[in-house]
């Protein structure tokens, strides 16, 4: 999206600059304005998320050192285009793409001693980012393509 951007086709804010139906990526691959919109609420539910979290934590952006992205995710994303977009708020210095770990993450989890789960499960909390007062506020603000002044 980047990209498109930077060619005019799309405005910050996600809009086809165009006032067609789509924008042709390939003789096959067509952008519709439904395809923006849905990356959009996909990356401010993504950020809103870090933030919450890093407020709970009483932490900042330049507080983490490493992120790291995994599976699919991780192996297709352009950590550039993320960044460009805002999808992740860091520098790309930070950001590491970590692989399949579900299946290190697994076969981890057969060698290991039980007591090694318990003590994982007992630092691991869940939290629902609607329940948070702030998440509204939060995601109608994300809801942009434009990279962020966090670094």
């Amino acid at each position: 999206m980047a990209v498109l951007k930077a060619a005019g086709k799309i405005s910050e804010s996600g809009q086809l600059l165009s006032h067609q139906a789509d924008i042709a990526i390939t003789r096959t691959l067509k952008l519709t304005q439904k395809d923006i919109y849905e990356f959009v609420l996909a990356k401010a539910a993504i950020t809103s998320g870090i933030h919450i979290l890093l407020t709970l934590l009483k932490k900042s952006h330049r507080d983490v050192k490493k992120v790291f992205i995994a599976g699919g995710f991780g192996y297709f994303i352009t950590v550039s285009h993320a960044v460009e977009v805002g999808l992740l708020e860091f520098p790309e210095e930070k950001i590491i793409k970590a692989g399949n770990t579900a299946l290190i993450g697994a076969k981890m989890l057969l060698f290991t001693e039980e007591n090694t789960v318990e003590d994982i499960l007992n630092k691991t909390h869940q939290f629902p980012l609607e329940s948070q007062p702030e998440f509204q506020d939060i995601f109608v603000q994300k809801m942009t393509l434009k990279k962020s002044d966090l670094f």
